[in-house]
């Protein structure tokens, strides 16, 4: 202050607001700064004056200021320079947890440079704000837009999340998509793991039965897979094979998963049995098989009123109508299940309606 135009002012003001700035007093460092600026800004002090300017306006997130500052001092910045800097703060707000504001900044940085230099980066962090929102129909077009640009640092989380939410939706023929795509990128074991079982999973829904089995053969060379993932891909080898018709290889199978898991996978393995061995006119072994699964603990009602209305199939065949008439009332009056209760009733219907056909014509009295 006593020496306001001396030789060493600009270095003191530059020094000045070095000082503010490490007291966290930001405005008072600016205000330093720009003074050194305004004094000289092609000086080496006014260069690096600038650049503080520039770190600290975008530290607080004030891009446009910062742009309107440097235009009036005649310092116009760069549009690569601008890029960078907005990135920066999308950046900071997405490592900060504030995704309201990485929102906000991501969505002003790709209407101003959509195909900017960070724009990848960009739709990565605004996809998983957009994931942390539960706004996933949003999310997942950021993260397919990461996941089709050449493979970066994001990519494989991209991937990992698209196929997620997409099989979550049941978009099962994208989610296999996705999954595909992650095997060949995947490094985290994790994400190995999830990308084959995903296969798996997706082939199976889309009834691309040898697909799934030839994934769920991938899954049982993973190493240190779950035991209940184990079974899970057995299991989904012997639905396969019986949506092929290989009633005699899905049988060898659904038995290989029944004491691997307690879970509902072993009722529905159970019921499968039971089935197979009907179709193959095995009556007598599939009514064990339905009472070994209605008895199992934990029960499934589900399940066990689907094999109930198998067992009033059993009996039917050997043509005990009054056994199969009171196992399908005991589903219809007691089965959660509106459909399983109605296909029972439709049941009961129908063989009601076959005894009447097969009662003899009443005799006709003799008058005479």
């Amino acid at each position: 202050d006593n020496y306001p135009n001396g030789p060493y002012i600009t270095q003191c003001l530059l020094q000045k607001g070095q000082i503010y700035y490490n007291l966290s007093q930001n405005d008072k460092a600016k205000d330093a700064w720009e003074q050194v600026v305004k004094r000289d800004r092609n000086s080496a002090e006014g260069v690096e004056a600038l650049n503080h300017l520039k770190s600290l306006y975008t530290a607080q997130g004030q891009i446009q200021k910062m742009q309107d500052y440097f235009h009036s001092v005649g310092a116009d910045l760069s549009q690569v320079a601008l890029d960078s800097a907005t990135y920066a703060v999308v950046k900071s707000d997405y490592l900060s947890n504030d995704f309201n504001k990485t929102l906000q900044m991501a969505n002003g940085y790709l209407q101003k440079y959509p195909q900017g230099v960070f724009a990848t980066e960009v739709h990565f962090y605004r996809g998983e704000a957009y994931y942390k929102a539960q706004n996933n129909d949003s999310a997942i077009a950021d993260y397919a837009y990461v996941a089709k640009m050449p493979r970066g640092f994001f990519t494989e989380s991209a991937l990992a999340k698209a196929s997620y939410i997409a099989f979550s939706k049941k978009d099962y023929t994208d989610a296999l998509t996705y999954y595909t795509d992650l095997a060949q990128v995947a490094q985290y074991s994790t994400n190995v793991s999830a990308a084959r079982i995903g296969i798996m999973r997706c082939n199976y829904q889309l009834k691309k039965y040898n697909a799934t089995i030839t994934a769920a053969d991938t899954v049982l060379q993973t190493a240190k897979i779950q035991p209940e993932v184990y079974a899970e891909a057995t299991f989904d080898i012997a639905k396969a094979l019986f949506g092929k018709e290989q009633y005699d290889s899905s049988l060898a199978m659904f038995k290989k998963v029944i004491p691997m898991t307690h879970s509902e996978m072993e009722a529905e393995s159970k019921y499968n049995v039971a089935y197979i061995q009907y179709l193959k006119g095995d009556i007598e072994t599939s009514e064990k098989t339905v009472f070994d699964l209605v008895n199992q603990e934990p029960s499934y009602p589900e399940w066990m009123a689907k094999a109930l209305i198998l067992l009033s199939d059993d009996y039917l065949a050997v043509h005990d109508d009054f056994q199969a008439k009171h196992t399908l009332k005991t589903v219809a009056d007691n089965a959660t299940d509106t459909s399983l209760v109605g296909k029972a009733n439709r049941r009961i219907q129908k063989i009601d309606e076959s005894e009447k056909k097969s009662l003899p014509p009443p005799v006709k009295p003799n008058m005479t």
